[in-house]
């Protein structure tokens, strides 16, 4: 008796057993199914990609705009002034409007003392001049006296003794009044050697300009400013410009040399200009010369234009915009084909396997077209107005749980 209910437990366990396996493998069936069905349905939504509308990751080049505002300014400046310790100014050779290029003569200071010692030397000069002339005559008249001298056969001893007397006075006569020729000979290269140091100091008396451009402003009798600083006498600004631009102490950092920048004038709307960052200041500018009502600090920057141009006029207020950041031939799709979930961005790209959803990372956008930072490459595929169910078929999370599934069975 106790045998057979043994018997029957077993039997009972063996039975349990079973059943336990068979509920495992219809479970196992059911969802192999399952996974069978979204498969075939994922299956049947992806072969209808030839249906979808695509588009090819093309490449643009995108610019992190920085906006500024600037004016033009001459390139070039330059305030020559009175040096008191050369004296006054004896002429201005410049007027106010005047074209001037490097070396015109601006003007020149007076020194009268230069002046009259040049008028001396120069009288000098011809007086030693005269004298040479004469000293030279003295010499010819010499030599053609010892030309005369006659040694005669007939002649007495006495009178060959005389006429060599004569001959070695005349010789005598002759270095000697060549000697005095070359001294005032010397005498004259000295003078003109002084009136040469002269006019070479007096060179210092003369200024030139450094830069080519306009005469602005000429001031003969100089004086001092509001601020006590001495006026110049001359000022110029060059034909060619920059522009000075003004940025909060927010962008400031963004600025790097080399930046390129568009700009441009309300004064002329249909026109734009291109430059690029040249200097950047680290002191701040102040309110009289950029007046700002946001409560910020302002600094200056330089920007030097591509090609000069005429139109420009010094004074114009001109709007910047500064590419701090370029990225050239970024990978870009348009916004439709872009899938939004929260605060993550999503594509439906089509590979050699079908449409996957794919996350990206986005940049700027330019009108209708978005910048992929990460996710795509140029050249790929994605699909342009996706549908909800074909987004909700291939959301990540969902695809993942399936994997999980497959592995689990």
């Amino acid at each position: 008796m106790q045998d057979s209910r043994h018997s029957d437990h077993w039997k009972m366990g063996a039975y349990e057993l079973k059943a336990k396996w068979i509920v495992l493998t219809v479970t196992a069936v059911f969802i192999i199914a399952f996974i069978s069905l979204n498969s075939y349905l994922l299956n049947e939504k992806i072969e209808t990609e030839e249906e979808l509308e695509t588009l090819k990751v093309k490449q643009e080049t995108f610019k992190e705009i920085v906006p500024a505002e600037g004016i033009v300014i001459p390139a070039q400046e330059e305030n020559v002034y009175q040096n008191e310790k050369l004296g006054p100014i004896a002429e201005m050779n410049v007027q106010e409007g005047q074209q001037v290029t490097v070396g015109t003569e601006l003007f020149r200071y007076e020194n009268e003392e230069y002046e009259d010692r040049i008028e001396q030397l120069n009288a000098e000069i011809d007086r030693l001049e005269v004298e040479a002339d004469q000293q030279e005559d003295l010499i010819g008249n010499y030599e053609n006296q010892l030309d005369e001298v006659d040694y005669d056969m007939s002649a007495t001893e006495e009178e060959n003794q005389q006429n060599q007397s004569l001959e070695f006075e005349l010789e005598r006569k002759i270095e000697e009044a060549e000697y005095e020729k070359r001294l005032t000979e010397l005498k004259i290269e000295q003078a003109k050697q002084q009136i040469d140091l002269i006019e070479e100091k007096d060179k210092e008396l003369i200024v030139t300009s450094e830069t080519a451009g306009i005469i602005t402003e000429v001031n003969k009798n100089p004086g001092n400013n509001t601020d006590g600083a001495q006026e110049p006498v001359v000022h110029i600004v060059s034909s060619e410009h920059q522009i000075k631009g003004f940025i909060s102490e927010y962008e400031l950092e963004l600025l790097e040399d080399g930046q390129p920048v568009e700009m441009m004038t309300s004064v002329i709307p249909s026109k734009r200009w291109k430059g690029a960052v040249s200097s950047i200041s680290d002191f701040p500018v102040s309110k009289e010369e950029y007046a700002s009502e946001d409560g910020k600090t302002y600094y200056s920057f330089v920007v030097d234009l591509e090609n000069e141009d005429m139109q420009l006029k010094n004074g114009y207020h001109v709007s910047l915009d500064v590419a701090v950041k370029v990225n050239e031939n970024a990978p870009v799709i348009t916004s439709d084909a872009l899938v939004i979930k929260g605060q993550e961005q999503f594509v439906l790209a089509k590979t050699k396997k079908g449409i996957e959803m794919r996350a990206v990372t986005i940049g700027q956008q330019k009108k209708e077209l978005v910048e992929i930072v990460n996710g795509l490459k140029a050249g790929e595929k994605v699909v342009r107005n996706p549908s909800p169910e074909l987004v909700e078929l291939l959301k990540p999370e969902k695809q993942e749980k399936e994997k999980k599934k497959k592995i689990t069975t």
